[in-house]
This record gives C-alpha cells, structure tokens and sequence, in this order.
C-alpha cells in the first residue's frame, strides 16, 4: 500500500512539473478533526459541519487548482488514548496523536489535525505509525492562554465595546446608577425649592404674608428651569427669597460643579484611552494567591506554577459529545486557565448556580494577574496547530492551499471571525498603562458628592424653620 501511494505520489509531482494540473485534478483527501466545537460542529439543519476547520477548508475547490478536502470529525478525540508511554500531554493533544494512528486506515482519515507541543513531538518519536509522518510548514494558526474567571452581577464591569465607545461616550462617563440618582436628586431638589418658595411667608398661629408683587413667587415650572440651568452653571432670571431656598440653591451649585468636573474627566479618559485599556476594563483581576483551575497536563500551568509559584489545581474540562465545556459542571468559584479555542466557549456565558438557598447568575469573562512591578512575568509561548501526514503530497497539498488563503486574505478573515491570533507569546498580567482606572463612575465613587448635597437639602431645612420662626416672633417680614 505505500509503495503504490508513493507510486502515486511521484506521478502526480510529475504532472505538476510538466504544466498538467487539470490531468489529477479532482483527488479528494479526509481531514481527521475534532467532532464538536469549535472544530466542526454538526449542523443539524444542513447535515452540513461548521466550525474554525469546515470554514478553512470550505472553499477548497475555488482556491487550489488541485486537489479538494472533506472533513472526518471524530467522536473520540476527548477520549484518552491509549499510547505504548505516559506522555503528559491535554486531550487535544493526545487526540491528535489518536488520529494519526489510524492514518490511511478505512476508519481514518489521509490528513490531521496536529497539536505541535513538546510533548507530542516527543510522543510521535515511539510512534510505529509516524516514522513517515510530515508537518505541515505553515501553521495556520496558534493557541495562546487565556485565564478567565466568573463573577456575580454586580461585581462584573460594565463591558465597553470600542466599536461603539467613540459614539456612547456621553453617556459611558457615569454608570446608570449614577445618572438615575442625578434625575432623582433634580427633581428632589426642584421640588423642595418650589415648597421653600411657597411656604417661607407662613407665620405660626397667624395669616400667612405674601410677597408682593406677586411676579417675584416661584412656580413649580420655574423651579425645575432653575434647578436644570444650575446643572450647566447658568443663571436664572429669578433668584430665591426664602432662606431655605438661597442655602439649597448654593449647595445645588456646588454640586452640580463637582459632577461637571467629575464628568469632563471621565469623558477625556474615555476618548483618549487606548484598546488595551478597554480590554483591560472588560476583564476582571485575579490576585495571585488565588487557587487556579487548568486543564490536566497544560504546560501552561506548570509554567505558570513553577515560576510565578500560583497555586495550581489541574481539572479534566467537562465535556459533552459535541465537544461543548459543560458550564454547570465548572467550579466557578476559581478561575480557569485555557486556550483561545476553549475560552471562547465559555467566555461572556451566564449560568444559574445555588449558594445558599440562592439562585444567583454567574458570568464568566477574562482576567489577567494583578502583578506587582516587580513580578517576573514568565513568557507563555504559543502552541502550533498544523496538519500531519503520511503521504508527503498531502503536505505539499495543504502547504499550497494555506499558501493561497494567506495571500488573498482569507486566512485573516477566518482568524478575524473565530478570534484567532498569530501571536507568539503571551502574557496574564495586566500591563501597567492598561491598569488605569477606565470604569464609568458608579455610586460608590460619588459617595462625597452625594452625601455634601444631602447635607445642603438638610441644611436647608434648618434654615426654612428658622425663617419660620423669625416670621413668627417678628412684626414685619422682610422680603
């Protein structure tokens, strides 16, 4: 059988050399990958696969003048493989090796899927069926760490997109919180302006005196125009009589001058920030101390253990058949540790947990360490993800083709749609120029501001009773 594959081989580099592409045209050759997401998922509606490989692959026939691939997705890839060695290596890992052992086999396929790690490549050295195996020489694409951890509700950030930041930064400065307490505390502060107005003339156990001319009084629709030009620091035509009213009017000033500033500030840090702090706002900080989950094997992790000395607990990833991570199944109380491919299956999903008699929602979303400058950050170097075969003019095959989608663009579109990088090596902590503060201002941050005009309302009332008062034991109230 080898001899006649490299029989077949010879011929068709023959043809190739000669200008004769169209005379082989038409060999088809099966691609062994993962069943399951995101490799290929089964479309249940088409029959058809979709998935980061289908998509690859997809326009075969449009692009290489010769010859057309189809995808074998195998159910047992997850599963363990039994080798002649214990290798340490992840399921993705072992599952490559599965599938080039049952290379050119009916029940296999003539190319795979290949994790190029360490360890495979250690593994393949004692493997009878790789002594004629050939890499492909064009990774097509790289798997990076990524970490992720969940949180509750309110303790997750308010994710910002940067397609949509240059339009929303009006708003993006302050939470929602915040801008319903401002609307709150306008209209309370109008409307107790509107009652100070009303009510300072009323005298104790006598007739209550009204100023004249009776133009100078305010009306509710007046005291909410006063109250909305002081949120710009614009003066209003009328100005208050009353004692309450001149002290709640003063506070309001002031208070809207702190949100101003407050505001201008926010606004200036949105439009000029950078996208690693956007990413860095989107993502959540995870002490160094904290226990980490990694999937079993993950070199990775033992970096990550060995020199940057995190504590590390290696877990099997829950899967269903479709290659899905069981999300329920997850303690998300630690973060996770895991590749791109991975993390984007469970990044930004909500699940339904129980604690304590409770249903709460948990989100899970990136994170990076909160290293100090003096943390030695080790480099996370990037595993490759290549095609192995037996049959070198599969290789030669596959190396045109990826050729062709490079230049053309289509592999970038494909890296753009499934979130793939071509980066070499990685790191988890947060830089220090993204670290900055980025998150709209909540509640809490305005606590000051809040409480000062809290203060002034309750300042005001004083002053109303004493007016009061003074209207009480006085003979003539002045105006």
């Amino acid at each position: 059988m080898h001899l006649r594959a490299e029989r077949l081989d010879l011929i068709c580099t023959l043809l190739q050399l000669i200008g004769l592409p169209g005379l082989i045209h038409g060999r088809n050759w099966r691609v062994g990958v993962p069943a399951g997401s995101p490799f290929a998922d089964p479309d249940i509606d088409s029959t058809e696969p979709s998935g980061i490989i289908y998509d690859l692959f997809e326009n075969s026939e449009g692009f290489s003048a010769v010859d057309n691939f189809s995808l074998v997705p195998m159910s047992n890839w997850f599963e363990p493989v039994q080798l002649e060695q214990t290798w340490n290596m992840t399921v993705l890992e072992s599952g490559s090796l599965g599938c080039i052992a049952e290379l050119n086999t009916p029940n296999g396929s003539d190319l795979c899927l290949f994790v190029q790690s360490r360890a495979t490549l250690e593994a393949l050295e004692f493997m009878p069926a790789a002594s004629n195996l050939t890499i492909t020489s064009v990774p097509w694409v790289t798997l990076r760490p990524v970490l992720l951890a969940a949180c509750l509700g309110p303790a997750c950030p308010w994710k910002i997109e940067p397609s949509v930041l240059g339009a929303m930064y009006f708003i993006r400065p302050f939470h929602s919180s915040v801008w319903s307490l401002l609307l709150l505390y306008s209209l309370t502060t109008a409307g107790l302006l509107f009652v100070f107005e009303v009510t300072h003339t009323y005298r104790f156990g006598k007739k209550a005196v009204q100023p004249v001319p009776d133009e100078n009084r305010f009306t509710l629709s007046e005291s909410f125009m006063c109250v909305a030009l002081a949120m710009f620091l614009q003066p209003f035509h009328k100005h208050p009589k009353s004692w309450a009213g001149m002290i709640l009017t003063v506070f309001w000033y002031a208070f809207c001058l702190i949100c101003i500033i407050t505001y201008a500030l926010g606004v200036s840090r949105l439009l000029f920030q950078t996208e690693e702090q956007v990413e860095s706002h989107n993502a959540l900080k995870v002490s160094m101390e904290k226990e980490i989950a990694c999937e079993r094997h993950s070199f990775w992790c033992n970096l990550l253990h060995d020199q940057m000395h995190v504590p590390i607990t290696e877990i099997d990833l829950p899967r269903d058949e479709s290659g899905y991570i069981i999300l329920s199944l997850l303690d998300w109380q630690k973060p996770l540790l895991v590749d791109q491919l991975t993390a984007g299956l469970i990044m930004h999903q909500t699940i339904n947990v129980n604690e304590s008699g409770r249903n709460l929602y948990v989100h899970w979303l990136p994170a990076h360490f909160g290293c100090s400058e003096s943390t030695q950050q080790p480099t996370f170097l990037s595993l490759y993800l290549n095609f192995a075969a037996a049959w070198p003019a599969v290789i030669r095959s596959v190396n045109y083709y990826i050729r062709i989608l490079q230049e053309s663009g289509a592999l970038s579109r494909l890296a753009n749609k499934w979130n793939l990088d071509f980066v070499q090596d990685t790191k988890l902590c947060r830089p220090t120029e993204a670290a900055k503060q980025t998150a709209p201002v909540r509640m809490y941050q305005m606590n000051g501001p809040l409480l000062f005009m809290i203060i002034g309302a309750l300042s005001s009332l004083v002053g109303h009773f004493c007016q009061l008062f003074y209207y009480s034991v006085a003979k003539k109230p002045i105006f």
